[in-house]
């Protein structure tokens, strides 16, 4: 039987391991109340409690500027326990924040854990340096070779040791969400939470692309559209999603960083575009309302032109329009789903739960990307988790979509 389907099976799979994978450094519940002054052991600390920020709408302070009289007096506390979140923003975005002197030696590492800033400088006090400090310049606006650590985030290396009272500086300036989650990790628990990452991380897109090669083979094999629109959907927010967390540029085209900040939005758009027109196919919209059909082939239409527009606009502009559409389109794919289950269409409540949780993932994305939502494992996440779900709810709606044109068929034979 169809139903029997593998891929769900696959896909079930897939969520059990990612969870179960994912180390526990990334869940609440470490203390955030930053390091305690008599002991700089932890493995694992959010330093946001001691974050001051500094806003620069000109973009154009330097270090020896921030660091002046008048403006070290400009900094105020951040004095919350999630990461610094800005929308988008204007100019740039000056962090400080001070710690104790180590007790002992121990490679102390910061994680500063969102990829897609364009340009992250990280300032560390060093009696040799200009200013008695040394700085490290990076971001997905420069070729991956910029970094000091090869991983999908930005981790930069603290000194061996510094002095009571001495400022770290972090400025951040970059055309997307201005997200700026800071961690401090001991260098051995960070290369643990680093392996577990890539394990978890690669599991879940090998599951992303053993469901497009399954649709790409239905669809050569059944002859039907909504195999096609289902594998595009699949890979194409599959390709945006490991754009988003930083792997892309890591494996894909790591000296190639524009096209990598233009893929973001134009991926979005081709997901978006993909996801209607696979909706459209699904629903029985053009029966029982063929004004919602209409429509919603409208906003695919639109998300496929606006994909190469995308290329030629601001990234700001188009990740914008890429929001708003995608949110708008989602809520109104829930509608005519679950309009749809009420007029008896079966698999449509499949989709329409497929649809809700997957919609929840890209709400939760997005408010975070707005700076509605505080930083947080479901809003970093919720997206991931959310398409897979969906992934699991499509499966379901086509096996039984499948299913019921068999027993028709069989019906009609007899």
């Amino acid at each position: 039987m169809v139903r029997k389907n593998w891929l769900v099976v696959s896909l079930l799979l897939a969520t059990v391991s990612f969870g179960l994978l994912f180390p526990s450094h990334v869940f609440p519940g470490h203390p955030a109340s930053g390091i305690p002054e008599d002991d700089f052991i932890a493995p694992r600390q959010s330093l946001h409690p001691r974050l001051e920020i500094l806003m620069d709408p000109s973009g154009l302070l330097s270090l020896d500027d921030v660091r002046s009289s008048r403006h070290a007096a400009e900094f105020s506390p951040h004095g919350n326990d999630a990461a610094p979140s800005f929308s988008y923003t204007i100019g740039a975005i000056w962090l400080r924040f001070q710690l104790p002197p180590p007790g002992e030696r121990v490679n102390w590492l910061l994680e500063v854990g969102y990829p897609l800033l364009d340009d992250v400088t990280f300032f560390r006090p060093d009696v040799q340096g200009e200013s008695g400090y040394s700085h490290v310049r990076t971001g997905d606006s420069y070729p991956f070779a910029s970094r000091e650590f090869v991983y999908r985030t930005y981790i930069f290396e603290l000194p061996d040791t510094w002095q009571e009272g001495d400022f770290f500086y972090i400025r951040v300036s970059t055309n997307n969400a201005t997200i700026i989650p800071v961690v401090l990790w001991s260098y051995s628990d960070f290369l643990a939470y680093a392996t577990f990452d890539y394990i978890a991380m690669g599991i879940y897109y090998g599951v992303v692309l053993m469901a497009v090669v399954y649709y790409l083979f239905l669809f050569f094999y059944i002859k039907e559209i909504r195999y096609l629109y289902n594998a595009t959907f699949i890979f194409s927010m599959g390709l945006f999603l490991f754009i988003y967390s930083g792997l892309a540029f890591q494996f894909l085209w790591p000296d190639f960083p524009w096209w990598g900040q233009k893929l973001i939005a134009l991926t979005f758009f081709w997901a978006t575009s993909a996801g209607f027109f696979l909706a459209a196919s699904l629903l029985p919209l053009k029966q029982y309302y063929p004004c919602l059909n209409t429509l919603l082939r409208g906003l695919a239409f639109f998300a496929l032109v606006m994909m190469p527009v995308s290329i030629f606009l601001h990234n700001t502009v188009a990740v914008l329009i890429v929001i708003h559409l995608s949110v708008l389109g989602s809520v109104f794919v829930l509608v005519s789903t679950l309009l749809c289950w009420l007029k008896g269409h079966r698999p449509s409540r499949y989709l329409f739960w497929g649809w809700l949780l997957f919609a929840a993932g890209i709400i939760l994305m997005s408010s975070r990307s707005l700076g509605v939502a505080p930083d947080s494992f479901f809003t970093a996440y919720g997206a991931q988790i959310g398409f897979l779900g969906k992934l699991v709810f499509l499966a379901l709606g086509l096996a039984d979509y499948q299913n019921s044109i068999l027993m028709e068929k069989e019906l009609m034979e007899k």
